[in-house]
């Protein structure tokens, strides 16, 4: 990136204020979130940036709950020069393939013997991933 663009969030950020902010100072008490920073900290900091949009939705499956996105492929179409996030990745160099249930339970019972396992909580999987050569 040669300069830092932010992107507005989603009005739903205004909408569902009170649920944000409590989402949102949960992350700060888990340690998982880190600032406010100014624009020019954060410039200083890791030189130029762009974010994506913010926007909260309540879970189809428990109304009483609500999930924070970050619209990593907006833009859609590249506006004055901005492309989505999403555009950087070169999505063959991370092979991924998508199964169902019982497609995995499938493959899963018909390894050799000694063959190892894991599963994981996918609500969990972005908190494990290194952001940083020393992690």
């Amino acid at each position: 990136l040669e300069s830092t663009y932010t992107l507005p969030n989603s009005n739903t950020i205004h909408t569902y204020a009170s649920k944000f902010r409590c989402i949102i100072q949960h992350e700060f008490a888990k340690g998982q979130y880190l600032g406010p920073f100014t624009q020019g900290h954060l410039k200083h900091e890791i030189s130029p940036f762009q974010t994506s949009p913010t926007t909260i939705i309540p879970k189809t499956s428990k109304p009483s709950a609500y999930h924070i996105i970050q619209n990593f492929s907006h833009p859609r179409e590249i506006e004055n020069s901005i492309k989505a996030m999403n555009t950087y990745i070169i999505s063959s160099d991370y092979p991924c393939i998508w199964s169902t249930f019982d497609t995995v339970v499938l493959t899963l019972t018909t390894l050799p013997p000694m063959s190892e396992r894991a599963v994981c909580n996918v609500a969990k999987t972005y908190r494990t991933v290194p952001l940083h050569l020393s992690q």
